[in-house]
């Protein structure tokens, strides 16, 4: 394996044995494949709203999802039978039509078809031809492509609104279509048709002939489930290796792992040898090319597949041009050797800078952040907590982690619905729906000109369905105005009119009108039609004159809805980093509690950087010196006070026994908490430990006791208030009847 600091290359095997799935199959994915349609309206793509909802113009979209090389080529055309289709030389018996010599079998073989499907739904009983002379018509097709080594697939005969003896031939023809050529025939009528055999409304068109958007997505459906292609696949005698895609993550900005996939297989016998895979990236930004190479051990099997990746940092953006290719050995076709080019275009990452902030105890910690458009803030729970440069922390007793975010873009989420590149009428204006399924935003529109140039664009809306409305110029308020520039006819172009606001359930009826003299583009239909997204639905509605002028219904607009909604905290991209809020415990440190003899003496220092110091005894030096012979016998409390290099109050104090037992000071066990300490007066006390029938008493320096307050529960968590003492170091004491004996210092300074 080899690294670079461009790029790390790394393999991922995905073995997937078997022909059972089209898209899966990688065999299918490896060979392009060429498919003939023979039929009549039905596959000519009359019933659905628009064309490319025809189980045709479906399967074909399908199939090219695979493999884009992929071809299906439709000769279907209105009117056609069985009698169309026959070979060139067939000769048709008295009063029945005559072949079709560019849309029949002996076309598609000359179009060196890989596979033929034949739908003929109904002309053939419509023109009263018999369940036999249909049946025999199929086989003959049959015969004349699998002598060509071409094979077919036969869809039944679909439910028409016939009568009672043309019904009977229907499904007479249908059964034995399914009969005879079994797992090759395609069943077109199940679940189409009610108990008369005539079609059933949930899949009319409106003419009883032909079905609608529905049951073309059925009719697709079924279709695909045959896994047409997976039964076509021919694989060699020799290793065939192929590279059938390369493809990269959909992103705006660059990251340290931008990943580029290819995926290839063996569509012939298995090669044993070690097959080397290199790679080319071209840094455009850089003027610079750099290889990769990796090798896959041990051959690849007969329809066997790879997926291998490689990492590329595009963190800093730029512009890229990726490529593979196979090394191989005796391999038929070379060309499929090289993958397509792929072309990686990165925004680089945002940078960010930020800055810890130190604090005291109790204060709030001040943070600037920069870098992006926008700046997030999260805390430790990975909560949003504000935006901005700037953001100040509550009051923090201890310290605490923060996440700076800083962010490319808009946050939300932005989608777009289209309609359909189906054209077949150049006019003035179009009025149709938008359902809002969910809370959303629309932003532009693209619509497609019918010409070449620059046009004006009015667009009007009403807050309901245009429906009823077409007419009523006074019910509709402008939205805004724009102007397209076309390079070429039938061009998208973008159009803005400003944002309009849309919550769930409601309806935005719209009204886009050219200049005078100019046209857009649409598409007759024979029914209103839907498009759905997640979250917003377009109906089709109305052709119209300019200015509100003449109606045509029902119309599909050629165009496209862009939107936004939600929160999306990433933006377009997002860099991350880490800031603390350090809350600073450092006290002064006198030393532990001690004892010394009437004859000596203890100096107290204070090291490190801190200003404004102040003892107990009024000292402001660094140093305190405690002299046993001019203080003699006694227990003495020193307490000392200072600014640290933070600016933060920090503060010690220390118990000196002079020429006196240290019974008291190993009493000193600090279970007792204080806050604050000193004080002014107002104390919080708690204890780590249990008690039964306890006492708090507060004991001055010299030892009188002060006060002594019963403590009822079996813990301590209580506030002082000894406002009422003078300045000083004072011990509180807590002790039970368990043999609980606990000695705190405690100092007041008002």
């Amino acid at each position: 394996m080899k690294k670079t600091l461009l790029s790390l290359f790394f393999i991922v095997f995905l073995s997937i044995p078997g022909k059972s799935n089209d898209t899966l199959n990688p065999c299918v994915r490896g060979q392009a494949f060429h498919l003939v349609i023979l039929g009549s309206s039905t596959a000519a793509g009359a019933g659905p709203s628009s064309s490319a909802n025809a189980w045709v113009n479906r399967y074909r979209t399908f199939l090219q999802s695979i493999n884009p090389q992929n071809q299906v080529t439709n000769l279907a055309q209105g009117g056609t039978t069985t009698y169309h289709i026959m070979p060139d030389w067939f000769v048709a018996p008295s009063g029945r039509p005559t072949t079709n010599a560019l849309r029949n079998v002996s076309e598609a073989i000359r179009l060196q078809a890989d596979g033929i499907i034949v739908n003929m739904p109904s002309n053939d009983a419509a023109g009263g031809f018999t369940v036999n002379e249909q049946m025999a018509n199929f086989i003959l097709i049959a015969q004349v492509a699998d002598s060509a080594g071409i094979p077919v697939w036969v869809c039944t005969t679909q439910p028409r609104n016939f009568s009672t003896a043309k019904v009977q031939i229907q499904e007479g023809v249908r059964d034995s279509i399914l009969s005879y050529f079994g797992a090759h025939a395609i069943d077109f009528w199940t679940g189409f048709a009610d108990s008369t055999g005539q079609m059933g409304p949930t899949f009319d068109s409106g003419d009883g002939v032909h079905m609608n958007d529905t049951a073309h997505q059925i009719l697709f459906e079924r279709v695909r489930d045959k896994q047409i292609f997976s039964q076509l696949i021919d694989t060699l005698s020799v290793p065939e290796h192929s590279i059938y895609s390369i493809e990269n993550t959909k992103m705006k900005c660059g990251t340290e792992w931008d990943t580029v996939f290819i995926q290839l297989s063996n569509v012939g016998a298995p090669s044993t040898y070690n097959l080397p895979i290199k790679w080319e990236v071209e840094n455009l930004l850089q003027s610079s090319v750099s290889t990769e190479w990796d090798t896959i051990f041990g051959g690849v099997n007969t329809c066997e597949s790879f997926t291998q990746t490689l990492a590329i940092n595009t963190s800093n953006g730029g512009k890229w041009m990726v490529s593979a290719s196979l090394i191989t050995t005796g391999d038929s076709l070379t060309v499929n050797d090289f993958s397509d080019t792929l072309t990686i275009i990165r925004q680089s990452l945002p940078t960010i800078a930020t800055q810890n902030d130190t604090i005291c105890a109790g204060d709030s910690a001040s943070f600037f952040a920069s870098g992006g458009d926008t700046i997030v803030w999260y805390n430790a729970m990975d909560s949003i907590i504000g935006f901005g440069p700037f953001f100040n922390t509550s009051a923090l007793q201890q310290s605490e982690v923060y996440r700076a975010s800083a962010v490319y873009g808009e946050m939300t989420f932005k989608e777009s619905l289209f309609t359909t590149d189906n054209s077949s009428i150049s006019y003035n204006g179009i009025m149709f729906d938008l359902i809002a399924n969910d809370s959303l935003v629309i932003d532009s529109l693209a619509l497609k000109a019918a010409v070449a140039g620059v046009s004006g664009v009015t667009a009007y809306y009403v807050n309901k369905s245009h429906f009823g409305l077409e007419d009523s110029a006074q019910a509709w308020t402008m939205w805004g105005t724009d102007t397209i520039s076309a390079s070429v006819a039938d061009q998208f172009c973008n159009v803005n009119f400003g944002s309009i606001s849309l919550q769930a359930g409601d309806t935005l009826g719209v009204y886009l009108m050219m200049q005078n003299g100019t046209n857009l583009r649409y598409l007759s239909a024979s029914q209103v039609a839907n498009f759905t997204s997640s979250k917003l639905t377009l109906t089709s509605g109305t052709g119209k004159a300019h200015n509100f002028g003449a109606s045509y219904f029902p119309r599909i607009w050629n165009g496209e809805v862009f939107y936004h909604f939600g929160f999306n905290p990433e933006g377009d991209c997002a860099t991350d980093t880490l800031i603390e809020a350090i809350v600073n415990a450092g006290d002064i440190y006198l030393g532990n509690d001690t004892s010394i003899a009437l004859n000596q003496s203890l100096l107290l220092s204070l090291g490190g950087d801190y200003s404004q110091i102040m003892w107990s005894t009024g000292d402001t030096s660094r140093q305190l010196l405690i002299d046993g012979n001019v203080l003699g016998a006694g227990l003495f409390t020193y307490y000392v006070q200072a600014i640290d290099r933070f600016g933060c109050l920090v503060h010690d104090t220390i118990i000196v026994a002079i020429g006196q037992p240290l019974s008291l000071i190993e009493r000193r066990n600090n279970l007792l908490q204080l806050y604050p300490n000193p004080t002014q007066g107002k104390v919080s006390i708690s204890c780590d430990c249990s008690f039964k029938n306890g006492y708090l008493a507060v004991i001055s320096s010299e030892g009188q006791r002060l006060r002594t307050i019963p403590i009822k529960e079996s813990f301590l968590d209580m506030e002082l208030d000894l406002s009422n003492l003078p300045n000083g170091t004072y011990w509180l004491h807590l002790f039970d009847e368990k043999g609980v004996n606990e000695y705190t210092p405690l100092v007041i300074n008002h």
